[in-house]
């Protein structure tokens, strides 16, 4: 199966499927950061409190104790608005990425190349799971439930180092196409 996943990365992986992603992924990160949908409005309505999304390992004490800072208003702008913008986002950063480092890395047949298209697929996995987890806790608010703001915070911990490992994997990528290039050329 991963194997099928990595062949229709390596097929699809063009400029013209590459670019509207690359677009969508700008797109999405204006609007999460931004206004009126997104970190900035909400920051704005409760005085500078985030997202757990941003957050690094939290207890589901701490998780907890940010979203009731957040208030009414907060946490329902934070379920209806960013959550929902954060679920394509993952999407549009997992694709950017694999079908770039799969570009890059089209003709290299070496296991570590076909294992780097895999990162941010598994990345937007996790970035999903944190984001079902922190939903369901938003939506079940008041009620409190800590395994599940401790797998977001899990999860969370797994998608930034996700992120890290597939931008690492692009910056690889370029070095060994160029590398190929000054090769080929030579």
């Amino acid at each position: 199966m991963l194997r099928h996943a990595i062949d229709f990365l390596k097929k699809r992986a063009r400029l013209p499927l590459l670019i509207p992603c690359i677009l969508a992924f700008a797109a999405l990160a204006v609007l999460i950061g931004g206004k009126p949908f997104g970190l900035a409005a909400l920051r704005g309505k409760t005085g500078g409190i985030g997202i757990l999304d941003m957050e690094l390992l939290y207890t589901p004490t701490q998780g907890y104790t940010q979203l009731e800072a957040l208030g009414p208003g907060g946490r329902a702008f934070y379920r209806n608005s960013i959550q929902l913008l954060d679920l394509f986002y993952p999407v549009a950063y997992g694709l950017t990425l694999s079908l770039a480092i799969a570009e890059l890395l089209r003709e290299d047949g070496r296991w570590m190349a076909d294992a780097a298209i895999l990162v941010p697929l598994a990345t937007w996995a996790f970035d999903w799971m944190e984001n079902i987890a922190i939903f369901t806790a938003l939506t079940a608010w008041p009620a409190r439930i800590d395994a599940l703001l401790a797998l977001s915070s899990a999860a969370g911990m797994l998608k930034w180092a996700g992120l890290t490992m597939s931008l690492a994997a692009l910056a690889a990528a370029c070095v060994v196409r160029v590398l190929a290039l000054v090769k080929k050329a030579a």
